[in-house]
């Protein structure tokens, strides 16, 4: 996927591995919380970028269309990788997103496959 220069973009996860819950939408790339799964949850969100630039990056969990956690970092390098951990309160329904900024001037490659890039998450407790 290529994410644009200067403005935050809805990062397409569009498979999914090990969705006991079938929650995960490919066509919406977004998971929503099942029924009686509220609690807390841990989501993990990562993108291997290609080629070298010089960036600051930004990106978060939307929950329910809004910000919820976030991360941003300034990247100097090749092959650069953006990851992100949280731990959050969800309810029964919420649903979850990422997204992602850059500002390096041009469209930059987020490499695809789970190898490299994935969205994921598991329930803590109740």
């Amino acid at each position: 996927q290529s994410i644009s220069n200067g403005s935050t973009t809805i990062v397409q996860f569009n498979a999914k591995r090990d969705d006991s819950a079938t929650a995960f939408n490919t066509g919406t790339y977004s998971y929503t919380i099942p029924s009686g799964q509220g609690g807390y949850w841990q989501m993990t969100y990562k993108l291997l970028f290609s080629g070298a630039f010089t960036s600051r990056m930004a990106g978060y969990f939307v929950v329910n269309g809004s910000d919820r956690e976030g991360m941003q970092c300034q990247h100097v390098s090749t092959d650069t990788c953006f990851l992100m951990v949280s731990q959050m309160s969800l309810s029964a329904g919420d649903v979850i997103k990422t997204t992602m900024y850059q500002d390096s001037g041009s469209s930059r490659t987020a490499l695809g496959s789970s190898v490299f890039s994935e969205f994921s998450g598991f329930r803590l407790i109740s």
